[in-house]
């Protein structure tokens, strides 16, 4: 009877996820590029975790910025870190138009509601330092041939 007491006691006082980080905690973190020319797709983005989950898992982010997700860019609503990796990667695809209209910037964040006690982890949180890249989107510059893009005058 001891015995199921003690494992009974172990399984149910499994620490709960503290207010502040500390050494346990797990912290996701993402970098990706600076800049990426209109009509073409971004180099990767990472987003890395502190410790590997020990289940699959998923993160999701949000957009923010001048360029708008579904008119300048189709955003990538979330990636999922394997068990037992620390990383996952992904690009963003950007949206050629006929509009000369100059940089535009937009923010890709790691959404902090889809962290917790996650993964198999007790404690997932952002990383304060790296939650969040700024990418431009250049403005092409005319095409040497024409293109789908080009508005052709006639008269």
């Amino acid at each position: 009877m001891l015995i199921f007491q003690i494992i009974w006691w172990w399984s149910n006082n499994d620490e709960t996820a503290p207010t502040n980080p500390d050494a346990q905690t797990a912290l996701v973190s993402i970098s990706g590029p600076a800049s990426v020319i209109e009509g073409d797709t971004t180099t990767p983005y990472t987003v890395s975790i502190s410790q590997a989950p020990t289940t699959d898992l998923t993160v999701s982010f949000t957009y923010s910025g001048v360029a708008v997700n579904g008119t300048d860019f189709t955003g990538v609503a979330s990636v999922v870190i394997k068990a037992g990796t620390t990383s996952s990667t992904f690009k963003i695809a950007t949206l050629d138009d006929n509009l000369a209209e100059g940089a535009e910037k937009f923010t890709v964040a790691i959404n902090p509601s889809s962290l917790g006690k996650v993964g198999g982890l007790e404690d997932v949180r952002v990383d304060s330092v790296k939650s969040s890249v700024e990418t431009t989107i250049n403005d092409e510059t005319a095409p040497t041939n024409p293109d789908a893009q080009t508005a052709l005058v006639s008269i």
